[in-house]
């Protein structure tokens, strides 16, 4: 189960706004979004252990036409945190994402 940072929550309104702007229909912070990110892991960074994270990892995902979101998701024990994401139009290393 992937549960939200405290971090996160700060910017949830951002990312509204930004998906907004290109009448995305996917909500980035759904279920079917969330269930996805539970199942892949993306490129690898170094943990912030000062947060307990044994592993850390982001993935871009790209939701067509053009909002690419950047997920940034930690172990801490047996837990999955989703420590932020932000709107990141500049990436090229993404994942495509369709709606099903």
């Amino acid at each position: 189960m992937l549960v939200f940072s405290q971090h996160l929550r700060k910017h949830i309104k951002d990312i509204e706004n930004y998906v907004k702007r290109y009448n995305i229909l996917v909500n980035p912070l759904g279920e079917e979004v969330i269930s996805y990110l539970e199942s892949v892991k993306g490129t690898p960074q170094i943990p912030n252990y000062y947060l307990g994270e044994t592993e850390r990892w982001r993935i871009v995902i790209h939701f067509n036409p053009y909002a690419k979101i950047r997920y940034v998701i930690g172990k801490r024990m047996d837990l999955l945190v989703l420590v932020t994401a932000h709107p990141d139009p500049d990436s090229n290393d993404f994942v495509e994402f369709e709606e099903r």
